[in-house]
């Protein structure tokens, strides 16, 4: 029981700027829960994208942003590994950040 509530505790850890931005576009294209809205609705959605882009891009391509997520004792890197459908590739994406960092700052402990 342990094991499923610390799961569910990290899924909402996950940023909400993945979610919100596959809610977007689903409500801008008028896909599955949006099927039915307004068209004027799915456009104001659209034309909202467009300025969530700027924020939505700035955290994707972060190196900074992914390094203090492998530095949270909380995350560790679970959220590259969720977010990402090729688990190797999380783990040598995971692999690559932890090599950066400790060649920018080097163990100075002995």
């Amino acid at each position: 029981m342990e094991f499923y509530f610390q799961n569910a505790k990290r899924r909402f850890e996950v940023p909400i700027y993945y979610e919100l931005y596959d809610l977007l576009h689903d409500a801008a294209e008028r896909k599955e829960d949006f099927a039915d809205i307004d068209e004027d609705v799915a456009s104001a959605v659209r034309e909202s994208i467009k300025k969530y882009m700027k924020y939505y891009t700035f955290m994707d391509i972060s190196d900074t942003y992914y390094t203090a997520l492998i530095l949270d004792p909380r995350v560790k890197g679970d959220l590259l590994l969720y977010e990402l459908d090729d688990e190797d590739t999380g783990r040598k994406i995971l692999q690559a950040l932890r090599g950066n960092l400790h060649e920018k700052y080097p163990d100075t402990t002995n």
